[in-house]
């Protein structure tokens, strides 16, 4: 028997202080741009059911000279725009997310809203300055149903 020990060189000694931290500051960012995905995908499912709440409203703004006269239903484009203003104050719009601009057009009894907003992610601005605002856009149609009385 040997009285000397052997030791053995490894060439993996110490690779650990460098492994973990890499990878610990990888998952932290992966985690981030998770949490501003679904953060936007949230932000974008709010603004669509937003612009479907304002094109049914706006839909429903029907002029009733104009039924009365011709027969057919016609959307006021006056009555139009002010439903889809009031419509976008009264809504609960996430903090994160601002809509920047609205349209509303019709044709015939065919109302269509077009919503333009952005959202702040939560995390991923303090990690990439780059990246500050996602633009999210929405469209919606509504059209008036008669009803027979």
């Amino acid at each position: 028997m040997s009285l000397w020990r052997t030791r053995r060189s490894s060439s993996d000694e110490g690779s650990a202080l460098i492994l973990v931290p890499t990878l610990t500051l990888i998952s932290i960012l992966l985690l981030g741009i998770g949490v501003d995905t679904v953060a936007a995908v949230f932000a974008q499912r709010s603004l669509e059911n937003l612009g479907q709440s304002c094109a049914l409203k706006a839909a429903q703004a029907l002029s009733p000279g104009a039924f009365y006269n011709s027969g057919t239903f016609v959307i006021s484009q006056e009555e139009l725009q002010i439903d889809l203003k009031s419509c976008l104050r009264a809504s609960t719009i996430p903090s994160s997310l601002t809509v920047i601009s609205s349209n509303a057009t019709t044709s015939g009894d065919l109302v269509e809203i077009d919503l333009n907003a952005i959202v702040h992610p939560p995390l991923v601005p303090s990690l990439l300055k780059n990246i500050s605002n996602i633009s999210l856009t929405a469209v919606a149609y509504a059209q008036e149903v008669a009803t027979p009385n």
